[in-house]
């Protein structure tokens, strides 16, 4: 939770109105996967990572329309968490 996400350097940080979002956290699907009895909680990829970025200065809900964008997840289908080396964000937070 929180830190420097492991996102590839090709990959452009999530942005909502031109400001970078806040990095919230991100899970390793395989690791995840291993725990028992997370196949009967949830249905998730048994592999790569999802990264969760949001506004966090605003904090908007996302009831209104012009809120779409405030929040993204990033789904890396092959990512290997420990081979990515942890990115700065674009600004302080």
């Amino acid at each position: 939770l929180g830190g420097r996400p492991s996102l590839p350097a090709g990959i452009p940080w999530p942005a909502w109105r031109d400001q970078p979002l806040a990095f919230i956290a991100q899970l390793d699907l395989a690791g995840l996967a291993a725990l028992p009895g997370v196949d009967q909680v949830v249905t998730l990829p048994k592999t790569g990572a999802l990264l969760f970025f949001y506004e966090a200065d605003e904090q908007p809900w996302g009831f209104d329309p012009d809120h779409k964008g405030c929040a993204k997840v990033i789904y890396l289908p092959d990512a290997k968490l420990a081979e990515i080396a942890p990115r700065t964000p674009p600004r302080e937070w």
